[in-house]
């Protein structure tokens, strides 16, 4: 093997005469001594990549930083947006059917006009067990709680019937209930709303 500063200035000459001469590769005229068992690549030199360039890039990675916090923020605020009206129409919805309700129930009994009642709706009846006011209940039954003028009433919409009337007790307790001089405990479902 030669001198490694030979070998290096013959590479460097090959390099320069394959760079000069793209169209043939494969060109003898360059002194050709390396053919000592080392694979010679030819690379062509990078130029360097102007300043602009870099700006360019930067200013977009920026903008897509900025636009992709920007949609971030919108898209939560719409979802904020839309579970309030939600909450809205919901809320909406309920008041409609208490109201539909009341005046089914106001075409059996005649109802309090000065006051709004409670509403609950029975969906467990076996926390109800036991309590004389709802021995009749069915699930999806409605009960009016009006305070004011001491009253409670279990109505079936599926039959627009009422099932239960009875009178509320002064005991403290306003979930209380007197049926038959027999005292009971009024359990709110999970659908209670106030009109």
């Amino acid at each position: 093997m030669g001198d490694p500063r030979n070998l290096y200035n013959e590479f460097m000459l090959d390099v320069k005469h394959n760079v000069n001469n793209p169209s043939n590769p494969n060109s003898t005229s360059a002194p050709s001594k390396l053919s000592h068992g080392l694979k010679v690549r030819t690379v062509r030199p990078n130029p360097t990549t102007p300043k602009w360039v870099w700006i360019v890039l930067g200013a977009l990675a920026l903008a897509l930083v900025i636009f992709g916090i920007l949609f971030w923020r919108s898209q939560h605020q719409v979802k904020e947006l839309r579970d309030s009206l939600d909450s809205k129409v919901n809320a909406t919805k309920i008041a409609e059917e208490n109201k539909a309700l009341l005046e089914r129930v106001g075409a059996v009994i005649i109802l309090p006009d000065d006051e709004t009642p409670t509403i609950a709706t029975v969906s467990d009846l076996d926390k109800l067990k036991g309590q004389p006011f709802f021995a009749k209940a069915e699930l999806g039954d409605k009960v009016l709680i009006y305070a004011k003028a001491k009253k409670a009433i279990l109505y079936r919409p599926s039959t627009n019937k009422i099932v239960e009337l009875a009178p509320l007790t002064d005991s403290g307790d306003p979930g209380t209930i007197s049926n038959s001089n027999t005292n009971s405990n009024l359990a709110p479902s999970n659908n209670q709303a106030n009109q």
